[in-house]
């Protein structure tokens, strides 16, 4: 069985290592580790060649480590030469020199601010996507979404912009150490090994930040080899003779447990780019002398592999799993350290039930919230039936709780429960009603909405029927459509947005076709009901 089939097989979210490849990508001008270095370098030195420079690093280190390899030369010699144009950099900043946007001498010093770091910082602070390439972005998104973990040596903040966009929560970023020595829920967390843009003296570059990492580095793997067990790892963007890379894989390999090498090869995946290859090609490989079993991915058509890995699904995504860790945690752990939980939920005896009932199949509801008020609230699907085809199922007050409940980030209908109606009268929290005039606040114009699209699909078009013609994915219809529902028929547009809703809405498992069907929506309602005011 390949790999592939044997993650889906196994359904297990998976660790993600995306390495600085996968930002190359897809980002335009994204520089690699030589061409960072050669284009600090110039600024300093413009008459010493850079690459006449490296090799005299490299001479000097390999009269001091006989046999090196040559990852390791390479290594060693980016990192010293990142030493040296630190130093010089800083230099000539304190002395007005160069110049660092958003820093001044009397900051950086005292605030303890390295110059040049500050630099790189704000140099991989803003990006722009390349061109054709938002298809592939968006599988990319659901892949990373469906991370338990994310790690990442990359500095810039690609990964978790692109995973918090339109979607109901935030990843968890821990930059640098932090986060290793806390307790963590576990799931959908991004840790940022090598620093961030967010912290410019968190960034790992120059040999002093190495030596630094590499006495820290058995935390992280600490840290996974318990998710490891169940979870395998997937390495995004990396190259093979990458030693961080392999000496990440070597802590890994070192802590599995013995077992068949074609067992240990499912766990760790390393993908690596075969420019113009449009199939996926497999190896299991073996470095015997390091202890490694793992498989290698060869592919230029990441399109096809995303779409194989979002195969994996647990019904909830990684996210929701840390969210509803949080509320067990708080409610049963934390309340029960306080002495402050109102009754027992249920007795040893109930409880061995239960498990009985899980381990045979059956549908267990679990049941949170005030003892007093135990309503039956909608989810997502049903939320949307009721309210796109007027069943009018649902209370009022029942259906303002569940939008209040939504993420402020997600986008749903809801201006008939708002439009002419006295919010002080509804049955509702103090709570609940700041946070639905928050929503008012955030997603009550049609022209926001429209706004909130990605610039790729702003394209004007007069008839529906056009769009519908264009041989896009259905997620780019749909914004088109929202993009320009002004221009079509009140009735086509309803036509349309309750086709979408009763086809699409309950079956689709691609995220981003679910973040567009919920701004259709969003968006009909809007037109229907007009602008939305506090």
């Amino acid at each position: 069985m390949g790999v592939l089939r044997n993650l889906e097989e196994n359904n297990e979210y998976p660790i993600i290592f995306i390495g600085s490849g996968m930002s190359k990508r897809y980002l335009e001008n994204f520089p690699s580790w030589d061409e960072l270095l050669k284009e600090y370098w110039e600024k300093l030195n413009e008459n010493l060649n850079f690459y006449g420079y490296l090799s005299k690093i490299s001479r000097e280190i390999e009269k001091e480590h006989q046999n090196i390899s040559k990852d390791e030369l390479t290594y060693l010699t980016n990192i010293r030469a990142a030493q040296e144009i630190e130093t010089q950099f800083n230099e000539l900043f304190m002395e007005e020199k160069i110049k660092v946007p958003n820093l001044d001498v009397q900051t950086a010093y005292q605030d303890k601010i390295s110059p040049f770091k500050k630099s790189i910082a704000e140099k991989f602070k803003t990006y722009q996507f390349k061109e054709d390439c938002q298809s592939e972005i968006e599988l990319f998104t659901q892949f990373i979404r469906k991370a338990q973990i994310i790690v990442t040596t990359n500095y810039d903040t690609f990964i978790e912009d692109i995973f918090n966009y339109e979607y109901d929560g935030k990843i968890t970023t821990y930059v640098g150490h932090r986060g290793f020595f806390d307790q963590t829920e576990g799931w959908s967390e991004l840790f940022k090994i090598h620093g961030s843009v967010e912290d410019p003296n968190s960034i790992v570059i120059t040999k002093s930040d190495y030596d630094l990492y590499d006495k820290k580095s058995i935390l992280i793997s600490a840290k996974l080899i318990a998710a490891l067990v169940q979870s395998p790892i997937i390495f995004l963007g990396y190259s093979l003779t990458d030693v961080n890379v392999q000496n990440m894989i070597s802590d890994f390999a070192s802590q599995l447990p013995k077992e068949d090498s074609r067992k240990s090869a499912q766990r760790i995946i390393i993908v690596e780019r075969d420019e113009g290859n449009e199939s996926i090609l497999e190896e299991k490989l073996s470095d015997h002398n390091k202890g490694w079993h793992y498989t290698l991915l060869k592919t230029d058509n990441f399109k096809k592999l995303f779409e194989e890995l979002t195969k994996v699904n647990q019904g909830l995504s990684p996210y929701h799993v840390r969210k509803y860790h949080q509320v067990i945690k708080k409610l049963v752990v934390d309340k029960g350290k306080k002495g402050s939980l109102d009754a027992v939920l249920l007795s040893p005896q109930e409880l061995d039930a239960i498990e009985d009932k899980i381990d045979t199949g059956k549908p267990i509801v679990l049941a949170l919230g005030d003892k007093a008020h135990i309503y039956k609230m909608p989810n997502a699907i049903s939320y949307m039936n009721d309210y796109v085809f007027g069943k009018q199922e649902i209370m009022t007050d029942v259906a303002l709780r569940y939008v209040a409940s939504q993420s402020s980030h997600s986008r749903i209908p809801f201006a008939k429960y708002v439009k002419d109606v006295d919010l002080e009268k509804v049955d509702i929290t103090t709570e609940e009603k700041e946070k639905i005039l928050q929503r008012i606040q955030n997603h009550g114009s049609l022209e926001e909405m429209q706004n909130s699209i990605s610039r790729f699909n702003r394209q004007n078009y007069n008839n529906i029927g056009d769009i519908l013609n264009e041989e896009f994915n259905n997620s780019r219809k749909i914004d088109l459509v929202v993009y320009n529902i002004d221009n079509f028929r009140d009735e086509e547009i309803e036509a349309y947005v309750k086709e979408q809703i009763e086809q699409n809405f309950a079956t689709s498992t691609n995220q981003m076709e679910k973040t567009s069907l919920r701004r259709l929506a969003a968006a009909y309602d809007l037109k229907l009901y007009g602008d939305l005011k506090i």
